[in-house]
């Protein structure tokens, strides 16, 4: 669908011909713009139609790895992280 081309994620879909149609489900591998990939739809069903959620995060959760030769040089934390990057905004 050509209208889809200039759509971003969070952009409402306004088609003449199904003006009623807010989203568009697809089945496929490959991201197609303006649509929503039907396995990343489950995640925002009712819970009774599907048990699928999003991970939690907690700021003490491991969020990056180092490694040299193998052996584990350092780590930091989703909140280590959240820190830094507000330090630097």
């Amino acid at each position: 669908m050509p209208e889809l081309e200039a759509l971003y994620p969070g952009d409402s879909i306004k088609l003449s011909n199904y003006p009623l149609l807010k989203s568009i489900v697809q089945s496929g591998h490959s991201n197609i713009r303006g649509t929503i990939k039907f396995k990343d739809s489950l995640v925002y069903a009712n819970t009774k139609y599907s048990t699928f959620s999003l991970p939690q995060n907690d700021s003490s959760h491991t969020l990056f790895e180092c490694y040299r030769g193998g052996k584990r040089v350092s780590n930091f934390s989703s909140g280590e992280i959240a820190e830094k990057s507000s330090q630097l905004w």
